[in-house]
Parts: C-alpha cells; structure tokens; sequence
C-alpha cells in the first residue's frame, strides 16, 4: 500500500540530478513548485518528454513512469557505481528510455519489485565492462510486458519467497539477456 507521506514528483530541469531538490517539481512538470525533496522509497516518479535525469547516487521510488509517449529519459552516471531500487512497478512508454550509456568500467544495479513494461528502451549493457545488472526482488509477483527494446546484461530472479514469481509476456525481453540468473522464485 501506498504510505500516507508519499509525495508525487515531476522532472522540473532536463539533465538534473536525481537527488537535486531543483531537478523535481511536485506540482507538474517543468513546475517550480516542490513541496518535497527528491524522490524516495514510498514517493512516485514522472519523467516527461523531452526531460532526462540522471541517476548519480543510490537512489529509490516506489514507482517510476518514464515518458509520455514520445520521449523522456533516466540515464545511470558513469562517476560511479549506482543503484536505482524501484519498489513497485517501472514502466518505460513508448520513445522513453532507461539506459547506461558511458564507458568508465561501471557496473551498476536495477531492482524491481513489482511489474515492468517497456514500450520503450531499456538498455542496461554498453559493453562488457559498463553494465546494469537487473534483479527482480521482493515477494510480490512481477510481470514483463511490452514490446520494447531490451538490451540487457545480468538478469537476476531473487524474490524473497521461492513462490514468488516473474511472468515474462513480452517476447523482446528473453532475447535481450546475455546471463539469467536464478535464486529464488518461480521464472
């Protein structure tokens, strides 16, 4: 369930930070307005079109919404090593991406706890050092659609109950991984 602190956040700034309080607007997108801080754990994010925002520190939402339709995308930095957890649901629209990008022997991490659908890009592997490893976790059943793009590094099923499970319906997503990893949880 949703906590009662939760607070829905827009992109406000192309090309901000995640944890910059000035990259975000909780009142609409490009709005000054922000009541919060940046997104967090039980918080929910849009990123619109035409907007990008960049992953620089550890960062967690309960739920992220890239794009509108056209365009809109959340790009790992290449600085350092980052995690983005997104506990519930991630959704990639149509001409949005989710992606790594650089060249520094980075290898970062992307957990979802609940559903993802890409109808967009998701492009997790630049090249064999410069990864996003994405792990399915939590005890929360997990759905794959979409008929996106997948280019995808490690793929890793670490559900906390081995009854939990991830439904793959999106016939991109299986031929997008390079190394499928199973711990537990039913594939």
């Amino acid at each position: 369930h949703e906590s009662a602190y939760a607070v829905v956040y827009y992109s406000r700034t192309s090309g901000g930070n995640w944890n910059n309080i000035t990259t975000w607007s909780t009142t609409g997108y490009g709005q000054a307005t922000n009541t919060g801080t940046f997104p967090q754990s039980s918080d929910t994010a849009y990123i619109g079109d035409s907007y990008t925002i960049v992953i620089n520190v550890a960062c967690t939402t309960r739920t992220l919404v890239i794009g509108e339709g056209t365009s809109g995308i959340v790009e790992y930095s290449s600085a350092a090593n980052y995690g983005l957890v997104v506990f519930s649901n991630l959704t990639i629209n149509s001409g949005a991406a989710l992606r790594y990008i650089g060249n520094s022997a980075r290898a970062h991490t992307l957990h979802v706890g609940g559903s993802l659908v890409n109808s967009g890009t998701l492009d997790l592997y630049a090249d064999a050092d410069d990864v996003v490893n994405l792990t399915f976790n939590r005890n929360t059943a997990s759905v794959v659609t979409g008929n996106g793009t997948f280019d995808l590094n490690r793929v890793i099923l670490h559900k906390s109950t081995s009854t939990s499970t991830v439904d793959v319906q999106s016939a991109t997503f299986e031929s997008g991984i390079r190394d499928l990893v199973l711990t537990v949880g039913t594939y």
